[in-house]
Formats: C-alpha cells, sequence, structure tokens
C-alpha cells in the first residue's frame, strides 16, 4: 500500500530523523 505523505508531514519526519540522528551521533 503506497501513501503520498503531505509535505509537512514529510518535512516532520526529515527533522524527526534528523533530531534522533543528533541525538545518537555527537557531532
Amino acid at each position: 500500500m503506497i501513501q503520498f505523505l503531505p509535505i509537512e508531514e514529510l518535512f516532520y519526519g526529515v527533522q524527526l530523523q534528523s533530531y534522533l540522528l543528533n541525538s545518537y551521533l555527537p557531532f
């Protein structure tokens, strides 16, 4: 099942992923 996400939800997903990466990787 393929769902097309809205731009806001996609942007939120990218922000959440970058936040998790920053919390795990001490850059």
